[in-house]
C-alpha cells in the first residue's frame, strides 16, 4: 500500500500565500488540509482489517510533518498495521527524540549507518566504529551520519582512481573508477557501466527499544526485522469486574482462553518470521543466481576482450637488442607495432605471422639478468623461421616484458588481464625453457619449472583452447612440437594446481577460465576440446576449485544448453542486449573473415590458422 501524502499540495498554496499579508494562516489552513487527508486515508486502512485487502504494510512516501504526525494519528485511532516503512525522515534521531515510544517499529532506508558489520576496508578506516571514533576526535565530539561518511568515500575511492590513472586526463579516470572494485568501511564500491555503483544497496533501519537497528541487507545486518512491528497502541479495559464477581468456573475459563490465545499468537509469530525468512532467502538466492548469469555472460565475452592493445616486434630488430628490453624503451625506440582492434590484428596476421614467447621470469624485478632466455628466444624463432620457410621480417614476437607496460601499474593490469586473448590470436606459440639457475634464489629452472607455473600454465591452456597444440612448440636446445610431448595438455589445464607467487592472483583468472570452459564446452566435438573436455569433466573441483569458482561452473552449464542456435552466437547476443561491447560480434566476424585465408602467401604464407581445420582454431566455428 503505498500511502500518498499531500505535500506538495501545501507547497503550491505556500508559493500562492507569498503575494499576501497573510501567509501564516494560508500555512496553517494547508497542513489542517494535509492532516485531514491523511485521517482519511489511514481510516480508509484501518476499514479493511479482517478483510482480503488488509494490508500488511504501510509505505509511507511523505516529508518530515507528515512522518512524525502518521504514527500519532495511527495511536489516536486505534490503528496497528503489521508495520510502517517510510522512505524519509525515520532514519533521523530527531524522529525517535519527537515520537518516543510512537516511533518503536518503524523501518526506513538510508545510505550507511554506523552500525553496519562492513569490515577490511582498505587503510583509511578499516571499520565503521574507526570512521566514527576518528570524526568524532576532529569535530567535537559529532557523530558522523550517512552524509559525512558517503562524502569520506567520495573522496576515498576518487584518490584510488586517480592514483591507478596515474593522470588528471577525464577518460584516464573515467575508466579507472569502472574498474575500480573496493571494500570499505561503507560498503562495496563497483561501478557499472552507467557510473552507478552497484556493489552496495541500501541500508534499512528500523527503531527497535529506541535505537536505529540495522536490518537489512543480510551481510550489514545486525538484528533480524522484528515482525509484526511493535503495537502502538495500548488496548486497557474500561472498570475491569472485580475479582469477586467472578465465579472460579468463569475465571479458570477466562485463563484458559487467554494462555491458549497467547501460544496461538506466538505459535502464528513464529510461523510469519519463518516464512519471511524464507522469502528472503528464497528471494537473495535467485538474485545471487541472477547476478552470477550475468557474469558469466560477461566472462563469455572476456575471452574476445583486447582491453589493451597488442604489441609485437619484428623478429629483424629483435636481434638487434641484444637483450630484453623494458616496453617503454622499445616504444621509444619505435620498434613496436601496436595492434589496437581485433580488426586491426586480422588484418596484420594476413601479411604477417605473430609468436608468443612464453618464459619464466629467471630474476624477481628483471626477466632476464644473464640474457639466457634472450639468447634462446632468438635461436628458437630463428628455428622457427627456418622450419616454416618464413623470413625475419614476416615473423612477429610477442614477449611479456617488452609487450606489457612496465612503469605505468594501471596500463599493466589492463595488459595482463588481456594474456589469455594475446595467447589465442596468436599463430604460435613457444614456451622457452633452457636449463638455468634463478638469478636471486639460485633454484633450477627448466622445462619442469615452467610448467608448474600456474602463469605459464594459464597461457597455454587460452591457445590450446582456440587452435589446439598446432603452432605450440617447447624449446630447451630445439624446438619440440607440443603434439609429441605425452600429456602435456593434460597439465597445463590444471591452472589452480600451478604455482603462483601471490595467492590472490588467481582471483584475476577466475572469469578468463569460466569463458575458456564455455568454449571447450561448446566446442568439444572438436579434436583437441574433445581431449580437454574429457579430462576436465573428471577433474572439476580441481581444476575449478570451490574456494575459487564456488558455484559457478554448474550454472554456467546449465546455461548454456538453454541458448538456442549457435550457443555462443547467442550469448554474443545477450551480451550485446545487456550493454555489453560488441567484441563478440566483431571476434566472430574476423574469425570466419581470417578461417578463409589460405595458401595466397608464395613459399612464405600459410593460412593465418591452421589448414588441418579439424585440429586448428575453434575460431573458425565462432
Amino acid at each position: 500500500i503505498v500511502f500518498n501524502a499531500t505535500h506538495n499540495s501545501m507547497k503550491s498554496q505556500q508559493v500562492r500565500c507569498k503575494s499576501s499579508t497573510d501567509e501564516g494562516k494560508c500555512v496553517i489552513k494547508a497542513e489542517a488540509k494535509a492532516q485531514a487527508d491523511l485521517r482519511a486515508q489511514l481510516k480508509a486502512l484501518q476499514a479493511a482489517q479482517g478483510d482480503s485487502e488488509e494490508p500488511e504494510l504501510v509505505l509511507v512516501c511523505t516529508e518530515r510533518e507528515e512522518a512524525e504526525y502518521i504514527p500519532r494519528l495511527a495511536q489516536e485511532l486505534g490503528y496497528v498495521p503489521g508495520g510502517i516503512a517510510m522512505l524519509s525522515h525515520p532514519t533521523s534521531q530527531r524522529f525517535i527524540d519527537e515520537l518516543g515510544p510512537l516511533a518503536e517499529g518503524v523501518m526506513g532506508p538510508v545510505q550507511w549507518h554506523s552500525s553496519v558489520k562492513y569490515r577490511d576496508g582498505p587503510d583509511f578506516f578499516k571499520t565503521p566504529q574507526d570512521f566514527l571514533d576518528r570524526y568524532a576526535e576532529i569535530n567535537n565530539g559529532a557523530v558522523a551520519d550517512y552524509r559525512a561518511a558517503t562524502a569520506f568515500v567520495q573522496a576515498c575511492v576518487m584518490g584510488e582512481a586517480l592514483a591507478a590513472a596515474g593522470s588528471l586526463e577525464p577518460s584516464s579516470v573515467r575508466v579507472a573508477l569502472h574498474m575500480i572494485q573496493l571494500k570499505t568501511f561503507y560498503g562495496y564500491v563497483r561501478f557499472n557501466d552507467a557510473g552507478i555503483n552497484q556493489g552496495k544497496p541500501l541500508v534499512t533501519l528500523q527503531v527497535l527499544d529506541g535505537k536505529h537497528r540495522v536490518i537489512a541487507p543480510a551481510d550489514a545486518a545486525e538484528v533480524d526485522v522484528q515482525w509484526p512491528s511493535r503495537q502502538w497502541v495500548e488496548k486497557h479495559e474500561k472498570n475491569p469486574p472485580s475479582k469477586d464477581h467472578l465465579p472460579w468456573q468463569e475465571l479458570l475459563v477466562a485463563a484458559s482462553c487467554i494462555l491458549g490465545g497467547l501460544l496461538l499468537a506466538a505459535f502464528a509469530l513464529g510461523v510469519r518470521s519463518l516464512l519471511l525468512k524464507f522469502r528472503q532467502a528464497r528471494e537473495d538466492a535467485a538474485k545471487l543466481k541472477q547476478a552470477n548469469i550475468t557474469r558469466i555472460l560477461c566472462a563469455l565475452e572476456g575471452v574476445t576482450a583486447c582491453r589493451f592493445s597488442m604489441c609485437v616486434i619484428k623478429l629483424s630488430n629483435f636481434l638487434k637488442h641484444g637483450e630484453f628490453i623494458r616496453h617503454e624503451v622499445a616504444r621509444n625506440k619505435g620498434d613496436l607495432v601496436w595492434l589496437d582492434t581485433i580488426d586491426e590484428i586480422s588484418e596484420f596476421k594476413s601479411q604477417f605471422y605473430i609468436a608468443f614467447i612464453s618464459h619464466q621470469w629467471l630474476g624477481h624485478n628483471t626477466p632476464d639478468p644473464g640474457n639466457v632466455h634472450y639468447t634462446a628466444t632468438c635461436k628458437a624463432a630463428l628455428e622457427l623461421c627456418q622450419d616454416r620457410n618464413i623470413s625475419e621480417d614476416k615473423l612477429f614476437l610477442w614477449i611479456d616484458y617488452l609487450s606489457i607496460p612496465q612503469r605505468n601499474d594501471f596500463l599493466k593490469n589492463l595488459a595482463v588481464s588481456s594474456l589469455g586473448f594475446y595467447a589465442s590470436v596468436a599463430r604460435f606459440f613457444i614456451a622457452v625453457t633452457p636449463n638455468v639457475v634463478h638469478h636471486d634464489t639460485n633454484n633450477a629452472c627448466n622445462v619442469a619449472t615452467y610448467q608448474a607455473r600456474g602463469w605459464c600454465r594459464f597461457e597455454q591452456m587460452t591457445r590450446m583452447v582456440v587452435g589446439g597444440v598446432a603452432g605450440m612448440y617447447l624449446y630447451d636446445s630445439k624446438l619440440v612440437p607440443f603434439e609429441d610431448i605425452t600429456d602435456w595438455q593434460r597439465t597445463a589445464i590444471n591452472v589452480f594446481e600451478g604455482e603462483f607467487t601471490l595467492e590472490k592472483d588467481k582471483a584475476l583468472l577466475v572469469d578468463v577460465i569460466i569463458g575458456t570452459w564455455a568454449v571447450i564446452t561448446l566446442n568439444q566435438d572438436k579434436a583437441h576440446n574433445g581431449d580437454i573436455y574429457h579430462f576436465a569433466s573428471m577433474r572439476k573441483t580441481t581444476i575449478f576449485p570451490k574456494e575459487w569458482f564456488g558455484d559457478l561452473i554448474g550454472i554456467l552449464e546449465d546455461v548454456l544448453p538453454k541458448l538456442d542456435g549457435n550457443p555462443l552466437q547467442q550469448s554474443s547476443n545477450l551480451l550485446v542486449r545487456s550493454d555489453s561491447s560488441n567484441a563478440s560480434k566483431q571476434f566472430i566476424t574476423v574469425a570466419r573473415r581470417t578461417s578463409h585465408q589460405t595458401d595466397t602467401q608464395g613459399s612464405e604464407g600459410r593460412a593465418v590458422l591452421s589448414n588441418d581445420t579439424q585440429r586448428s582454431s575453434t575460431l573458425i566455428d565462432l
